[in-house]
């Protein structure tokens, strides 16, 4: 399992203030007071605070009206868009303001190869087309996973993960793009507590939430691939042994994809949401 990412003020006065391991005290994030469209673009979030995640090649910014919460990831990591949109990104949202998993979105989905290599710039290679190499350790291809888009909404003791539109009809929204340099995620999660068909974190503008955000989990995956460069059940392909059947084992937070390291990666921070105006 890969690490938990901590931002600390002795690090830096710019980005968001969370509890470090050891010695600084503990800050809140403060979410910017705003409405967000809900369209994959970042040109609406200029100005807000951003939490920087530089390890995980990551950056957030949240935001919030009297009826939503709205969340903005980005990377400009090829890699991590890859592994989103093969095994998912999935949104943790606490209303007491730990780090619970009662209740989270999940995303699998982003990019097409061709918007992949629009971002990445002409050098990029279309790893989604059949080619020699199998054996060199560059695969898995994309086209040997479910790339189609999901989005799935859990909450404990009411709604068992399920599919929800991404389009908000049922409460959550998400959207994603990819620009020049940077693939661009953004969520709009109700504040209200859930009701039947539309749900809701239950907290309200002022309050205080965790946040938390996992990526790159290769339990994600279909159940058929688990042996594909990832763990157990042998593909000779990639990295597997014919006569032993073991595949590439992932062997913990150090996990490998297609021969290339990507490590689970799973952020926390705590915010306090921008209250109502008087």
């Amino acid at each position: 399992m890969g690490h938990i990412a901590i931002i600390s003020f002795c690090l830096s006065a710019t980005v968001a203030l969370i509890l470090p391991l050891t010695g600084c005290k503990e800050k809140l994030t403060a979410s910017h007071r705003g409405t967000m469209a809900i369209d994959g673009q970042s040109s609406d979030w200029e100005g807000i605070s951003v939490i920087s995640y530089e390890k995980e090649h990551a950056t957030l910014r949240i935001s919030n009206d009297d009826k939503n919460l709205y969340l903005l990831f980005e990377t400009g990591d090829p890699r991590t868009a890859r592994m989103i949109r093969m095994s998912g990104i999935t949104l943790y949202l606490d209303n007491s303001g730990k780090r619970r998993k009662d209740f989270f979105v999940r995303f699998k989905g982003g990019p097409s190869p061709a918007e992949m290599r629009g971002a990445r710039g002409a050098r990029d290679v279309d790893r989604t087309q059949p080619r020699a190499g199998w054996r060199d350790g560059s695969g898995p291809f994309e086209t040997d996973f479910d790339t189609t888009t999901h989005f799935t909404c859990f909450e404990k003791n009411n709604i068992i993960e399920k599919e929800i539109p991404i389009d908000g009809g049922e409460g959550p929204a998400v959207a994603y793009s990819a620009q020049p340099g940077a693939f661009v995620y953004e969520f709009r999660i109700p504040l209200a507590e859930s009701s039947i068909r539309y749900y809701g974190i239950g907290t309200s503008a002022g309050q205080k939430i965790g946040v938390g955000l996992i990526w790159g989990d290769r339990s994600a995956f279909r159940p058929e691939f688990s042996g594909r460069g990832f763990s157990g059940g042998g593909n000779p392909r990639i990295g597997g042994s014919s006569a032993g059947g073991r595949g590439r084992s992932t062997g913990g937070p150090s996990g490998r994809v297609g021969g290339r390291g990507f490590e689970k990666q799973e952020v926390w921070f705590k915010a306090r949401l921008a209250p109502t105006p008087d």
